[in-house]
């Protein structure tokens, strides 16, 4: 399990949620929504992709794009919805937050997960001049306009860097939701792992101490 799943069951744990119907939007496999489900207490568990999946019999699964496909759920017909590093793959997330609020019942809750922008990394990297990691490249098959080393672990084949194309900053996000009425319960930086040794200690130091890390973790409200 990696850190960023981790951080996730920990502030459910954390807020005690509890859902009887549990939507995972991207749910790629559908094994941590799996986890997810159990930890929340979910019956019917649902999972939404634009993949053509083969996820576990207990997961119910629909493709569709989140971008711009209306969700095929009655109106407030969930107690959870959670979005673990979804919305940096969406050129636009307007119908994403409609439908989540259309489809969540008043009192349920939606997790999201997306890398920071403003990072302290990508700071570093801006200061010199360079790109910035887990936005889009210029390039289909090249991880231009990075230092040496950080281009060594971040090559375009990796699903680390492949497929995003927004940014997300802790304000933003919270425009984002404020535009679609959730109120947000919890924020909080979530470290990153990188490949290479002096990343990761920095990226712990600064998920404890700034805004700086390399993930944002959100828990917020339909109200």
């Amino acid at each position: 399990m990696n850190l960023i799943h981790k951080e996730v069951l920990g502030l459910l744990r954390k807020y005690k949620i509890l859902a009887q119907r549990y939507l995972d939007v991207g749910c790629g496999d559908g094994c941590f929504t799996l986890k997810v489900a159990e930890l929340v207490g979910a019956e019917e568990i649902y999972g939404i992709d634009v993949g053509d999946l083969h996820p576990s019999q207990k997961l119910k699964f629909v493709r569709l794009d989140a971008a711009k496909d209306e969700f095929p759920f009655a109106d407030e017909y969930f107690d959870l919805i959670t979005a673990i590093e979804l919305i940096e793959h969406l050129p636009f997330s307007d119908n994403f937050f409609a439908e989540c609020f259309r489809v969540l019942r008043r009192g349920g809750y939606l997790l999201i997960t997306t890398p920071n922008l403003a990072s302290w990394l990508n700071r570093v990297l801006l200061l010199f001049g360079y790109q910035t990691t887990h936005t889009p490249t210029p390039s289909r098959y090249y991880v231009i306009g990075l230092p040496s080393k950080v281009r060594k672990y971040t090559c375009i084949s990796d699903p680390w860097d492949l497929g995003h194309v927004c940014g997300y900053t802790f304000k933003g996000l919270s425009d984002m939701l404020a535009i679609y009425n959730f109120f947000i319960i919890s924020r909080k930086f979530i470290p990153y792992q990188y490949r290479f040794r002096a990343a990761n200690w920095l990226e712990r130091f600064f998920s404890k101490k700034t805004s700086l890390a390399g993930g944002l973790l959100i828990l917020a409200e339909k109200r």
